[in-house]
């Protein structure tokens, strides 16, 4: 999933959504990642699969949100640009 989202990322970063690509990778990490790892490490399994299932719950967060940007883009309007 993290190769995934740095490909899904280079979308918005070529149309100039910079600004849109950090709230994103914020959102992802502190909402997604950082809880994602907590929970799954400390009540689900004290060992390496908890936290690398933990961090893939914030890629896979990160994917969607990608995705919803991308699906929402007015592909016509950034070709005007």
């Amino acid at each position: 999933l993290m190769n995934f989202s740095v490909a899904l990322e280079r979308i918005p970063v070529a149309m100039g959504r910079t600004k849109t690509v950090l709230i994103i990778g914020l959102i992802g990490s502190w909402l997604g990642q950082v809880p994602g790892v907590f929970l799954f490490t400390i009540f689900w399994r004290h060992d390496l699969v908890g936290l690398f299932t933990g961090m893939a719950v914030g890629y896979a967060a990160i994917c969607v949100m990608y995705i919803v940007v991308i699906s929402k883009t007015d592909w016509a309007q950034m070709a005007a640009e």
